[in-house]
């Protein structure tokens, strides 16, 4: 029996053309957040230290300001509402997985994504900065310390069962590319996936992630 196919799609510098957690630590974010953004890429920090580190820093009182940002400059790329439809036309489950904050993402995307489809990290802002909550931790098998961890996300859709496809652009997606049976790529993750011997599809628009779907589907979808 043919499996089916799930997508795990980022969302900053993915689904969302900005890097949209960026440029609320750049509006926002405490002296010194370049800093932890640089060691996280380097991987000498993992994200959820880092970026917990930096919202616990930041006045719960800003985060209205902060909604308001990411809606302003928030633009989603070319192509996603009609990969969504073309997902749902094909049969194909598709899921946001994102190391992004849900105060932001869940105004974005309201109307084209069920919270279900959504995989982020929560945040409490009862306090008096912000706290972010880790409510898809790595699993037993990833010690990574992700936050919001995508390849314990994909272990929940056995190899054996789904054809999975990674979509994204950075470094929080090279552990689940590893567990990939189709990378799609763009920007650092090209760079990442080309250091590990990573094979993957180059995109920049969600047009071009349908035409490598179309491609590659008669000997990837069996």
């Amino acid at each position: 029996m043919s499996r089916k196919t799930v997508i795990f799609c980022d969302f900053d510098g993915t689904a969302a053309e900005q890097e949209v957690i960026v440029s609320l630590f750049q509006a926002f974010g405490p002296p010194g957040w370049e800093a932890v953004r640089d060691a996280i890429i380097a991987g000498t920090m993992s994200v959820r230290e880092g970026v917990g580190g930096i919202f616990a820093r930041i006045p719960s009182s800003r985060v209205p300001e902060m909604i308001e940002h990411a809606r302003r400059i928030a633009t989603l790329r070319l192509g996603f509402m009609e990969f969504l439809d073309y997902c749902r036309v094909h049969g194909h489950r598709f899921l946001l997985t994102s190391g992004g904050v849900d105060f932001f993402i869940y105004p974005i995307l309201d109307g084209l994504l069920s919270r279900d489809q959504i995989y982020c990290n929560g945040s409490d802002c009862s306090g008096p900065t912000v706290r972010i909550l880790w409510s898809h931790a790595c699993d037993g098998q990833c010690r990574a310390d992700c936050g919001m961890c995508k390849p314990s996300i994909m272990r929940r859709f056995p190899p054996e069962q789904y054809h999975r496809v990674v979509v994204g652009d950075g470094v929080t997606d090279l552990q689940a590319a590893k567990l990939a049976d189709l990378v799609v790529a763009r920007d650092l993750l090209v760079v990442k996936c080309r250091e590990v011997g990573i094979s993957y599809q180059p995109f920049e628009t969600f047009y071009d992630v349908m035409a490598v779907l179309d491609r590659m589907g008669a000997e990837a979808y069996r």
